[in-house]
């Protein structure tokens, strides 16, 4: 527990620290890379979370509490507010947690789930053409949410990688031995 503490403690403060780094620059340009430097730290602790039993809704709590303090402080160092852009915000960092989660399930090693969160979904960003990985990979949708350009590509990640994933999982962590 003590490495999930210092986790949330450091993936907390990155999303306020990138921002005042990153900035100043309009919203949807500092949150794409901001909301995307949280998002390699947020499903680290989902996966932890899951590694004894599956705690979902902990880890949804965790996102969308990393979501909003990184979305507060874009929006202060842009001095802008678009209601989108916050919204993608905690969209990005629900599906990175929910990733997380899924690779935590399914991978028995936490070193391997890390390792496999962010290489499959960005090796797949980068060998799938742009046609087809707009409709697949997370940093794909993380790009069009956070630019206020969410559509059915988005729903199409959600229901992959945060519903179909943590559900293979649940029957991988479920299934007899």
């Amino acid at each position: 527990m003590v490495a999930l503490r210092i986790l949330l403690a450091a993936t907390l403060l990155t999303g306020p620290l990138a921002a005042v780094l990153v900035g100043p620059a309009p919203l949807p340009e500092l949150a794409l890379p901001v909301h995307g430097l949280v998002s390699v730290l947020v499903p680290f602790t989902g996966i932890l979370l899951v590694q004894e039993r599956p705690r979902l809704l902990a880890a949804g709590v965790i996102a969308l509490v990393a979501g909003l303090v990184t979305g507060l402080a874009c929006a202060l160092v842009a001095g802008q507010w678009r209601l989108d852009v916050l919204a993608g915000g905690l969209l990005v960092q629900l599906v990175s947690q929910y990733v997380g989660t899924a690779f935590g399930l399914v991978c028995r090693r936490v070193w391997t789930a890390m390792v496999a969160d962010v290489v499959v979904p960005l090796g797949l960003w980068a060998v799938l053409p742009s046609g087809v990985r707009e409709w697949i990979t997370p940093y794909a949708a993380a790009t069009r949410v956070l630019t206020g350009e969410a559509g059915p590509p988005v729903l199409v990640v959600v229901l992959v990688w945060v519903v179909g994933f943590n559900a293979l999982g649940l029957a991988v962590r479920n299934r007899p031995h």
